[in-house]
């Protein structure tokens, strides 16, 4: 678990934390310096993204689900990037209490739209 709010912060307050890549330019200059081309990918923080338009509510679409994963990692690849994804797994013991907090929290709200 990272910071809350952290990358918001940042790109309201700091302009020279989050800036845009070229990523293209970044693995091209890397293979010529013979450098790895292997890009981590946080696998939660991709979730919404990789969802995209996909319904989350009645359990997912799984097939399109794995079509969009799958569009995204072959744009790495066919750049020449291998990815690899890590999940941090299940929140440690001492912060369960406020990560169901939070579940519940984000619940209550998803409930409001659906019976306003």
């Amino acid at each position: 678990m990272g910071i809350r709010g952290m990358e918001t912060f940042l790109e309201k307050n700091d302009g020279t934390a989050c800036f845009p890549v070229n990523i293209q330019k970044l693995i091209e200059n890397a293979r010529r310096e013979g450098e790895s081309t292997t890009i981590v990918v946080d696998g939660m923080s991709c979730l919404r993204y990789m969802y995209g338009d996909l319904p989350w509510i009645p359990g997912g679409q799984v097939k399109e689900f794995v079509e969009n994963v799958q569009d995204f990692a072959m744009r790495f690849m066919s750049l020449g990037a291998e990815l690899v994804f890590y999940f941090d797994g299940p929140p440690a013991e001492v912060k369960i209490d406020e990560w169901k907090r939070r579940r519940l929290e984000t619940w209550r709200k998803s409930t409001i739209c659906w019976t306003s």
